[in-house]
Protein backbone atom coordinates (compact mmCIF):
# COMPACT_ATOMS: atom_id res chain seq x y z
CA UNK A 1 0.00 0.00 0.00
CA UNK A 2 1.49 3.54 -0.79
CA UNK A 3 1.79 6.19 1.51
CA UNK A 4 -1.50 8.10 0.68
CA UNK A 5 -3.26 4.95 0.04
CA UNK A 6 -6.51 4.24 2.65
CA UNK A 7 -6.41 1.66 4.87
CA UNK A 8 -8.33 -1.48 3.30
CA UNK A 9 -10.07 -0.95 6.41
CA UNK A 10 -11.37 2.46 5.50
CA UNK A 11 -12.40 1.43 1.81
CA UNK A 12 -14.30 -1.00 3.19
CA UNK A 13 -16.30 1.15 5.65
CA UNK A 14 -16.66 3.77 2.95
CA UNK A 15 -17.88 1.14 0.55
CA UNK A 16 -20.85 -0.11 3.02
CA UNK A 17 -21.49 2.89 4.62
CA UNK A 18 -20.75 6.26 2.78
CA UNK A 19 -22.77 7.26 -0.07
CA UNK A 20 -21.75 11.22 0.50
CA UNK A 21 -19.08 13.44 1.40
CA UNK A 22 -21.99 15.69 3.11
CA UNK A 23 -23.19 12.29 5.05
CA UNK A 24 -19.85 11.96 5.85
CA UNK A 25 -19.24 15.36 7.62
CA UNK A 26 -22.42 15.03 9.04
CA UNK A 27 -21.30 11.72 10.88
CA UNK A 28 -18.19 13.53 11.72
CA UNK A 29 -19.91 16.55 12.83
CA UNK A 30 -22.17 15.00 15.29
CA UNK A 31 -19.03 12.37 16.41
CA UNK A 32 -17.51 15.21 17.95
CA UNK A 33 -20.65 15.85 20.32
CA UNK A 34 -21.92 12.48 21.16
CA UNK A 35 -23.75 14.13 24.00
CA UNK A 36 -25.33 16.94 22.38
CA UNK A 37 -28.44 16.69 20.36
CA UNK A 38 -28.96 18.06 17.16
CA UNK A 39 -32.04 19.48 14.91
CA UNK A 40 -31.66 19.42 11.37
CA UNK A 41 -31.40 23.57 11.24
CA UNK A 42 -28.25 23.35 13.72
CA UNK A 43 -26.50 20.32 10.95
CA UNK A 44 -28.15 22.87 8.01
CA UNK A 45 -26.00 25.42 9.26
CA UNK A 46 -22.95 24.12 10.26
CA UNK A 47 -22.72 21.78 6.85
CA UNK A 48 -24.24 24.43 4.66
CA UNK A 49 -26.12 22.21 1.86
CA UNK A 50 -29.73 22.09 2.03
CA UNK A 51 -32.41 21.05 4.76
CA UNK A 52 -33.64 18.38 2.49
CA UNK A 53 -31.12 16.83 1.94
CA UNK A 54 -29.55 17.01 5.68
CA UNK A 55 -32.43 15.29 6.55
CA UNK A 56 -32.29 12.43 4.47
CA UNK A 57 -28.42 12.20 5.66
CA UNK A 58 -29.75 12.34 9.20
CA UNK A 59 -32.10 9.29 8.83
CA UNK A 60 -30.00 7.09 6.24
CA UNK A 61 -27.74 7.48 9.65
CA UNK A 62 -30.44 6.91 11.83
CA UNK A 63 -31.26 3.47 10.14
CA UNK A 64 -27.66 2.14 9.66
CA UNK A 65 -27.32 2.38 13.40
CA UNK A 66 -24.83 5.74 13.65
CA UNK A 67 -27.81 7.69 15.44
CA UNK A 68 -30.67 7.76 18.19
CA UNK A 69 -33.53 10.31 18.59
CA UNK A 70 -34.39 12.32 21.59
CA UNK A 71 -37.32 10.29 23.04
CA UNK A 72 -38.96 13.75 23.37
CA UNK A 73 -38.21 15.32 19.96
CA UNK A 74 -37.59 12.38 17.45
CA UNK A 75 -36.85 15.17 14.88
CA UNK A 76 -33.03 15.82 17.22
CA UNK A 77 -30.13 13.25 16.71
CA UNK A 78 -27.08 12.60 18.39
CA UNK A 79 -24.50 10.47 17.86
CA UNK A 80 -24.57 6.68 19.54
CA UNK A 81 -23.44 3.67 17.61
CA UNK A 82 -25.42 0.96 17.89
CA UNK A 83 -22.02 -0.84 18.20
CA UNK A 84 -18.67 -0.68 19.37
CA UNK A 85 -17.48 -1.78 16.04
CA UNK A 86 -19.59 0.86 13.98
CA UNK A 87 -17.90 3.59 16.74
CA UNK A 88 -14.03 1.84 16.28
CA UNK A 89 -14.42 2.79 12.30
CA UNK A 90 -16.14 6.07 12.86
CA UNK A 91 -12.88 7.06 15.16
CA UNK A 92 -10.56 5.19 12.73
CA UNK A 93 -12.19 7.54 9.60
CA UNK A 94 -12.19 10.51 11.60
CA UNK A 95 -8.27 11.00 11.52
CA UNK A 96 -7.66 9.91 7.73
CA UNK A 97 -10.54 12.31 6.44
CA UNK A 98 -8.71 15.44 8.47
CA UNK A 99 -5.02 14.02 7.18
CA UNK A 100 -6.43 12.59 3.76
CA UNK A 101 -9.06 13.94 2.56
CA UNK A 102 -9.17 13.87 -1.17
CA UNK A 103 -8.62 10.19 -0.87
CA UNK A 104 -11.34 9.82 1.45
CA UNK A 105 -13.61 11.72 -1.20
CA UNK A 106 -12.17 9.66 -4.27
CA UNK A 107 -13.04 6.63 -2.35
CA UNK A 108 -16.72 7.63 -2.12
CA UNK A 109 -17.11 8.73 -5.38
CA UNK A 110 -15.23 5.44 -6.97
CA UNK A 111 -17.79 3.18 -5.20
CA UNK A 112 -20.22 2.19 -8.11
CA UNK A 113 -24.27 1.58 -6.63
CA UNK A 114 -23.74 -1.97 -7.47
CA UNK A 115 -20.67 -2.19 -4.73
CA UNK A 116 -22.28 -0.29 -2.45
CA UNK A 117 -25.55 -2.08 -2.77
CA UNK A 118 -24.05 -5.62 -2.19
CA UNK A 119 -22.14 -4.22 1.01
CA UNK A 120 -25.09 -3.09 2.13
CA UNK A 121 -26.58 -6.68 2.73
CA UNK A 122 -23.65 -7.28 5.09
CA UNK A 123 -24.13 -4.07 7.59
CA UNK A 124 -23.43 -4.37 11.11
CA UNK A 125 -25.67 -6.05 13.09
CA UNK A 126 -27.62 -3.50 15.79
CA UNK A 127 -26.06 -4.95 19.26
CA UNK A 128 -27.74 -2.96 21.52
Amino acid sequence: MSQDALPERALRFVAKFIVSVEQLEILLLLSDSPDKYWRVEEVFQRIQSSTASVTERLALLLQQGFLETDSRDPKSFRYRPASPELADEVDALKPLYLERRVKVIEAIYAVPDQIRSFAAAFKFKNQK
